[in-house]
């Protein structure tokens, strides 16, 4: 297990605010790049913006990079705010509508991150329960990118390279990454099988 480290007040505020710069620039790119003349010309900018891969990515990283599972969930939870803030205040503010499916479903998201992030703040211990949560975002992206990104090689090639990264990124010690991916192709299996993630997120991954 992992145990949490003292951070004085300067260093926990900048976590806070690494958070809100970050998930404010994001909700801001994504939108501006969220146009039929931006998406045409590259269009795996919708199909990164789309999807849950890129989201994911990102907020694992922010929340295990903290002093505490407790502070991992605030900040993960204010990257998500700010970033749907953004971008549904400019949809709001500058398009004139109301997505209001689409804003609840990503509401339900990051009001369920904060307990996410506290659990994956865990990742970078020590031990098979740590080995098996580093699994589960890699396993996750995998999944995603197997069910909706066949064809779509560039998506492939960035989707891998988010697992890539993770995989390095997480594990304390090189020496935890063969039982890593053992749990994560397990995982990945388990995910297909049942199709959990079309269960759980419906029409958002098709």
């Amino acid at each position: 297990m992992r145990r949490k480290y003292k951070a004085d007040a300067k260093k926990r505020f900048s976590y806070l605010v690494t958070a809100l710069l970050i998930g404010f620039a994001m909700g801001l790119l994504a939108k501006l790049v969220d146009n039929p003349r931006v998406t045409g010309i590259v269009p795996v900018f919708d199909d990164l913006g789309g999807r849950l891969g890129i989201w994911i990515f990102t907020a694992t990283l922010l929340a295990v990079f903290c002093n505490s599972p407790g502070m991992a969930a605030i900040r993960t939870f204010i990257y998500f705010m700010s970033f749907l803030f953004t971008y549904y205040a400019y949809t709001v503010l500058f398009l004139g509508f109301f997505p209001k499916s689409q804003i609840l479903f990503w509401g339900l998201c990051a009001l369920v991150s904060p307990l996410c992030a506290f659990l994956i703040w865990f990742a970078r211990g020590k031990g098979w329960f740590s080995n098996f949560l580093i699994s589960l975002p890699i396993a996750v992206l995998a999944a995603e990118v197997y069910m909706t990104g066949k064809g779509n090689s560039v998506l492939q090639i960035i989707y891998f390279c988010m697992c890539l990264c993770l995989l390095l990124v997480l594990p304390k010690k090189r020496i935890q990454c063969a039982p890593v991916l053992l749990i994560t192709f397990l995982v990945f299996f388990v995910l297909i099988k049942l199709d959990i993630l079309t269960i759980v997120f419906g029409n958002w991954m098709l």
